[in-house]
């Protein structure tokens, strides 16, 4: 427990330390990463749709390829001046079980991130999160929620005016008091039909340990909409 709670600490001051780094390397090179100023709209809200699909056999259970689950996404971010952002989201899902029935879990989670111009339409993102998820977890079967905390870094290419590859967006993520180590990688595409409105494409893949090892979880595809205001 004291060693989550360590990492779950400096996940917290890993933002203030990239930006602190940030600073260092401007005066050491004008090529190092700078912080990236805020454009305006500087408030914005997606939501993203999508199913998720096992991503190796399960036995017992259904093969590689099954329908998991199908989820829906609501997020609010803020940007300010100087690159901090700082955001929240919610996100009901609902899993298809092997005896045909359905059962649904949630998560809520409010992040803290730090936003860098490479140069060249690049812009890296490193952000910590604390979140609970809850209903049919997975994670236990005697405790129907759980306190986690989550661990992002994300890479992005504006290929034109309209287009910007996310080229990776990476997660690690766990549980506070069992093991629910969900690490995943995604990638996707956004278009930008105009400055406050755009919409997005990704797909991703997860792994799960309860406690019996890292395994393969799920291959997910995601649909979504941004407006910024």
């Amino acid at each position: 427990m004291a060693s989550r709670v360590l990492m779950v600490a400096l996940a917290g001051l890993l933002p203030f330390g990239l930006a602190a780094r940030a600073a260092d390397f401007s005066e050491a090179s004008p090529d190092a990463p700078v912080p990236l100023a805020t454009p305006a709209p500087t408030t914005t809200f997606s939501f993203e749709v999508g199913p998720n699909f096992d991503a190796a056999d399960k036995s017992p259970g259904p093969p590689a390829g099954t329908l998991a689950n199908v989820f829906g996404k609501l997020g609010l971010s803020h940007s300010f001046a100087g690159g901090w952002v700082v955001s929240g989201s919610f996100q009901p899902q609902i899993n298809t079980e092997s005896d045909g029935g359905d059962t649904y879990r949630y998560y809520v989670e409010g992040d803290l991130g730090y936003k860098f111009r490479l140069g060249n339409g690049l812009t890296l993102v490193s952000t910590a999160g604390i979140g609970e998820v809850w209903g049919s977890t997975g994670i236990t079967p005697s405790d129907p929620s759980a306190l986690y905390y989550a661990l992002y870094l994300a890479g992005d290419w504006k290929l034109s005016s309209n287009w910007t590859w996310n080229v990776f967006d990476a997660r690690y993520r766990d549980a506070f008091d069992f093991t629910w180590v969900t690490p995943k990688i995604a990638t996707g595409l956004t278009y930008e039909i105009n400055p406050q409105n755009s919409v997005f494409a990704n797909v991703g893949y997860s792994w799960k340990d309860t406690g019996a090892g890292l395994k393969p979880d799920e291959i997910g595809l995601g649909l979504g909409y941004k407006h910024g205001f």
